[in-house]
């Protein structure tokens, strides 16, 4: 459902949408009877097992997960464009989505891979002479703060990054410990003992994830070219100007830094 209007120099349009999802194919953490310590599961062997029934093998730090058919998911957003014809060179524009996901039965973040993305808008500033040769723009993407985050999100090692106390045993008595930052089993930059670090971090827990929500950011790029000649075109992109970290969900990586194109376009 939307509108869109027009008058003069403005143009703007506003849509809203409602998405159900029913038996959709998500992923949980998979529950055995106690004593799965052991069995084999496809080619791994089974090394550890919480009492909540989670088991672990030795491949991964993270639990097993299973995919199957559950309740369903709903959906909510709306999407927003605006384009502004400020005087006859220079314009504006904007375009921007929010979408809020429940579970159909809970009503938390449901378990969809890899995750609902927050509220994101990308304006763009325009000159373009009428007529003329060059064109210049100066674009953004703007993403607020992802606070809603699902289980299967927060149990994902490039989201949540869950931590272990085996996990961080393991890296204050090996990684830690070759890099000079552990002697005689004390952490140097803090003076703590393994179970103090591990009760800083995880306070009395035995899992939880470092990340428990995604940062907002800010993303600055000026684009523009210039016609040679009736068929070709020279265009350039300096992508993210303020050498922004920042990342998406369910990306795995970091968006990439500081960067810049030139392109040579020929029409034949």
């Amino acid at each position: 459902m939307g509108v869109r209007l027009r008058r003069g120099r403005w143009e703007a349009e506003a849509s809203t949408f409602w998405l159900n999802l029913s038996n959709s194919i998500v992923s949980q953490t998979l529950l055995l009877p106690a004593g799965a310590v052991g069995q084999g599961l496809g080619e791994q062997t089974i090394a550890r097992q919480l009492e909540s029934g989670a088991v672990f093998v030795p491949i991964s730090t993270a639990p097993v997960l299973v995919r199957g058919n559950f309740s369903g998911a709903r959906m909510r957003g709306w999407e927003q464009r605006l384009r502004v014809q400020l005087t006859k060179a220079w314009s504006l524009s904007e375009n921007l989505t929010s979408i809020t996901a429940r579970d159909a039965i809970t009503g938390q973040p449901p378990d969809i891979e890899p995750g609902v993305p927050p509220l994101t808008v990308n304006p763009v500033v325009t000159w373009r002479p009428a007529g003329g040769r060059f064109w210049a723009e100066g674009y953004a993407t703007l993403a607020d703060r992802q606070e809603r985050l699902s289980s299967l999100a927060l149990s994902d090692r490039r989201i949540g990054n869950p931590r272990s106390r085996a996990n961080i045993q393991s890296f204050f008595q090996n990684g830690a410990r070759v890099r000079g930052l552990v002697r005689d089993g004390i952490l140097l930059p803090t003076g703590e003992t393994l179970g103090q670090v591990q009760n800083r971090v995880l306070g009395g827990a035995s899992s939880a994830p470092q990340f428990t929500a995604i940062a907002g950011y800010a993303v600055v790029g000026l684009r523009g070219g210039m016609s040679v000649g009736e068929n070709t075109e020279v265009s350039f992109d300096l992508t993210n100007l303020g050498d922004k970290n920042y990342r998406g969900i369910g990306w795995g990586v970091d968006g990439p830094g500081r960067a810049w194109m030139v392109q040579v376009r020929r029409r034949f």
